[in-house]
């Protein structure tokens, strides 16, 4: 085939028109993956940086490719049927015959060492699959990277989430001046208020934000253009309509980059029905969350037991729900931010209050099994179990102490919370006090009161020497007056 007029052999790779900021490791996990797998698709929730992080990979490998690095942008494409001549378009080879487009990209990318990059594909990913199935299997020089809020389903495919950058207080070694999200947030702001300088005296405050923002880049992005007429503590007050502030992007942004509540919209538009009904049932749980609890606080006759699994696992792969696998088991999470979107939603379908009962019933139900179970053999079980559901005992719009089941899991540790209102306790609960943050004491204390470690307003005794668990050497020292323990 002879070359097109349009055709340039180095590619037509975007210009990065802005700083980028950390994702090291992710880039690398892209390098690794590539090296794997002739397909990578790189997923995540709207406005994550997903074609960001691409964007600056391919410029990072573009040596690597003779033939080039090419970008086709979807994102504006509404006709599925016209996926194949926007690629053709974007390698500058459309074709006036009435041959099909696949047909001239298999045949004009058949010998050549070229990395394809399809970004936005989530709209169209029938479509996308079905072409990048055709390319990959007659061009074996060929790599693609697609972008995507869920994967493209190919059996060879390698999947790369990106996940929000790292807020304030994920790394507790990390100081906050190198953290990702306050370092983006300053580099945005600075464009915006020439004279913007990350200092001691505002650190705090732009740290908070970035943690009340989930580090989500085009969240931080559109609050640092606020800067313009507010204060960083201006922002961070007005955030409980954190949809309504965040606004006002640049004008040749894509539509659905220009508001977060459009990002996110997008997302909630590409979910079917009863996965967007889950959405806003979970927006209840104000953590982390096991798929038992799912079932049990959101299912009915609209959304059956036995479909809780399979919608679960489809708002995992369109990356509204966050995974997490450790020792104890999967548990999954919505980011504050997409919560608080759902939260819109139960209001407007008037469950919030159902839901919210169904939340408090089965957390009740669960402390009342492990008040039973405590002095058994699995007491150490329920401790592990409890200290994961802690935060996940109270809805998000419950201030804090209100959920009667973690009142009941708080009494173990307070005789009387003059602050949150726990109840006094039995003298066989008294006897399972607090030796700093969750470590479980056997002995009632006869020592000062000192800051309890479930609820860190209210007083506890101090455990005794013999204490079963110790406080670890790295917990916070006693406070000043503090009697010594066993006296």
């Amino acid at each position: 085939m002879a070359t097109p007029s349009g055709w340039r052999r180095e590619g037509n790779l975007p210009a990065e028109l802005t700083s980028f900021v950390g994702r090291t490791r992710l880039l690398a996990n892209l390098k690794r993956h590539l090296g794997e797998s002739r397909l990578v698709t790189v997923t995540g929730i709207g406005g994550v940086g997903k074609s960001r992080t691409v964007l600056r990979f391919a410029h990072q490998v573009r040596a690597q490719y003779p033939d080039g690095v090419w970008f086709a942008d979807l994102a504006r494409l509404q006709d599925a049927g016209m996926v194949k001549h926007t690629i053709a378009s974007a390698l500058g080879i459309a074709d006036q015959s009435s041959r099909a487009a696949s047909e001239t990209l298999s045949e004009w990318v058949a010998d050549r060492q070229m990395l394809l990059i399809i970004d936005t594909c989530e709209h169209l990913v029938q479509g996308c699959a079905e072409l990048v199935e055709e390319l990959l299997n007659g061009n074996p020089n060929l790599k693609v990277v697609a972008t995507s809020r869920q994967s493209l389903h190919l059996p060879y495919e390698h999947v790369v989430p990106v996940p929000p950058l790292q807020v304030p207080g994920d790394d507790p070694a990390e100081s906050l001046f190198t953290n990702e999200s306050v370092q983006l947030f300053a580099a945005r702001a600075g464009a915006v208020v020439p004279d913007f300088v990350l200092d001691e005296h505002n650190i705090g405050t732009v740290a908070e934000l970035c943690r009340r923002l989930d580090g989500i880049p085009l969240a931080l992005e559109l609050a640092a253009v606020r800067l313009r007429a507010l204060s960083v503590e201006q922002i961070l007050g007005l955030l409980t309509d954190r949809f309504s502030l965040l606004a006002g992007a640049s004008r040749t942004a894509l539509p659905r980059h220009q508001t977060l509540r459009a990002a996110i919209g997008w997302s909630h538009e590409l979910c079917d029905p009863a996965e967007r009904l889950l959405w806003a049932r979970l927006s209840v749980f104000a953590g982390d969350f096991e798929l038992d609890a799912a079932r049990a606080v959101c299912s009915d006759e609209q959304l059956p037991a036995d479909r809780i699994t399979d919608l679960v696992t489809g708002l995992v792969e369109k990356s509204v729900l966050l995974i997490t696998t450790n020792h104890a088991g999967v548990r999954y999470k919505l980011i504050d931010t997409l919560a608080e979107y759902g939260e819109e939603w139960l209001d407007k379908l008037g469950q919030r209050e159902r839901m919210r009962h169904k939340h408090l019933e089965y957390y009740l139900n669960l402390a009342r099994r492990s008040e039973d179970a405590w002095s058994g053999p699995r007491q150490i079980y329920w401790f592990i179990r409890m200290r994961q559901e802690h935060d996940t005992s109270a809805s998000p719009s419950n201030t804090r102490c209100a959920h009667p089941a973690r009142r009941l899991w708080r009494s173990r540790c307070c005789r009387r919370c003059g602050s949150c209102g726990c109840a006094a306790v039995s003298p066989v609960r008294a006897a399972c006090t607090w030796s700093g943050p969750w470590r479980p004491t056997r002995r009632p204390a006869r020592s000062a009161a000192r800051r309890c470690g479930c609820c860190r307003t209210c007083a506890a005794p101090k455990a005794t020497a013999s204490a079963r668990w110790r406080r670890p050497s790295s917990a916070a020292p006693r406070r000043s007056g503090s009697a010594t323990p066993g006296r």
